[in-house]
């Protein structure tokens, strides 16, 4: 991830945003759980992948992260 890239994940913060930050690496069993957790509570989830060799980067994906 370059530095513009992760910047552009900050562009439409305001005061009513609740953003969850998460770093993962290899979490395809408790990756899904964590999102629909976070859910709950925050209006934006950023995934920060950590060189994952599993399924976590396409289950975000297709929860919607």
């Amino acid at each position: 991830v370059t530095i513009s890239t992760f910047e552009k994940c900050f562009e439409k913060i305001d005061a009513d945003t609740c953003l969850i930050l998460m770093k993962k690496k290899n979490e395809e069993k408790n990756i899904e759980a964590s999102i629909e957790s976070s859910k709950q509570i925050a209006n934006r989830i950023i995934i920060v992948d950590s060189g994952s060799t599993d399924n976590t980067i396409d289950i975000a994906k297709r929860m919607g992260i």
